[in-house]
């Protein structure tokens, strides 16, 4: 998680904890977002950056996923986009011209949306980037 704990229902709910982790991830994406918009706006830069979520995609990605999950799959398709209604949001932002005025924003079914933020956002953006600055320096 973003304060760097490890969550001690790992062993006691594994399910669980894998959404806990996935949502987590999510979470660094547009915490990614926001920072990387404000370093490419202090350098006057003209790239725009969106997070977005594409919604839950019809694919083969669930043939490696346990039994419970691929049941899951199963009863919810009917709530499944189509790869290409998938794609769709991400097409949207790199071509749509209105969306370059939302440059670092949140993004879901072709449309701007408030993501939910943790407290401190900002400085959580901030420390995420130096992480991973230090994940990826060359030793």
């Amino acid at each position: 998680d973003m304060n760097c704990e490890r969550y001690s229902t790992s062993r006691l709910y594994p399910i669980y904890y894998k959404w806990v982790q996935y949502g987590n991830s999510k979470m660094a994406q547009i915490l990614h977002t926001i920072e990387l918009n404000k370093r490419l706006r202090a350098r006057d830069s003209k790239v725009n950056v969106y997070a977005l979520h594409p919604g839950m995609i019809l694919t083969q990605l669930f043939q490696y996923v346990s039994v419970i999950y691929w049941l899951a799959y199963l009863l919810l398709t009917f709530l499944c986009k189509s790869v290409q209604q998938g794609a769709a949001t991400s097409v949207f932002c790199a071509i749509h011209p209105l969306v370059k005025n939302y440059s670092g924003g949140f993004f879901k079914d072709c449309k701007i949306m408030p993501p939910t933020l943790p407290r401190k956002a900002s400085e959580k953006a901030a420390r995420l980037w130096e992480i991973s600055e230090e994940l990826v320096r060359e030793k």
